[in-house]
């Protein structure tokens, strides 16, 4: 079953096989839950949790047969295979169905969909990620921090400024706890991308000037964290010198 299992993670992540069939992987995937499921090997609940999880992420990621109800439905089988104390995984496949329900906002904005069906998607995405960081233990730093950035995504895609605000900062405080200069910046970057925009929808001069500062003083500081990789962040750096050149013309300086 790990054989299957491996095999079809190769075909999703090799770089010389990666256009091969979608649904090949798939194939792979589920003989890997066949053999999990045979009745000789059923309390392998643990093994099948990861096929499951993982299942779901070939269904929510590949565009080929991307299927969000298939990848819920994945992420929710896992969800019921984890052990009672296994706080960590299962506060993983919640916050995965968390961003299920932010690829529907996400569709159905695409698509024009009413205030109410939006409304309905981004409240399931924001109870699944807020469920998710309540369980996730506080010693998983590597886990909380891209839970504290789907929020920050969440907020900021429905307009709520000031809870993305946190949510990011968050991010960014893990991220320098454990030493990811690099996501630190790309964090710091968003943010600047965040009040940019908000500053063009801002009509008050004052606030607007603020929001333009705010976007600033963030890009500012992603520059110098992808200046601390001396040329290994060039296309960052380059990005994040040209965000700042935008928004000083926007300040008139």
């Amino acid at each position: 079953a790990v054989t299957q299992f491996n095999l079809g993670h190769v075909y999703l992540t090799l770089p010389a096989i990666r256009d091969l069939d979608a649904a090949e992987a798939v194939t792979q995937f589920n003989l890997g839950h066949v053999y999990l499921t045979l009745p000789a090997i059923r309390d392998l609940d643990a093994a099948e949790a990861v096929t499951q999880f993982n299942l779901g992420h070939v269904y929510l990621t590949l565009p080929a047969i991307r299927d969000l109800d298939a990848a819920e439905a994945a992420y929710r089988r896992a969800l019921s295979l984890y052990a009672s104390e296994d706080k960590l995984y299962q506060a993983g496949a919640i916050k995965q169905i968390g961003m299920v329900h932010h690829e529907r906002f996400n569709e159905a904005r695409q698509h024009g969909q009413p205030d109410d069906v939006l409304l309905r998607h981004a409240q399931a995405a924001e109870q699944h990620y807020q469920q998710a960081l309540a369980l996730c233990p506080p010693s998983a730093l590597a886990d909380l921090g891209p839970m504290h950035n789907q929020l920050g995504i969440l907020y900021k895609n429905v307009g709520q400024i000031e809870p993305a605000r946190e949510h990011y900062e968050r991010d960014v405080h893990v991220c320098e706890q454990t030493g990811d200069r690099f996501g630190a910046g790309q964090t710091r970057y968003n943010l600047a991308l965040m009040y940019l925009d908000a500053a063009g929808r801002e009509a008050a001069p004052s606030r607007r000037r603020d929001l333009l500062r705010r976007a600033r003083a963030y890009v500012e500081a992603s520059l110098r964290d992808f200046q601390h990789f001396q040329g290994r962040a060039a296309a960052e750096e380059a990005r994040a010198q040209r965000l700042i050149e935008i928004i000083e013309r926007e300040l008139g300086e």
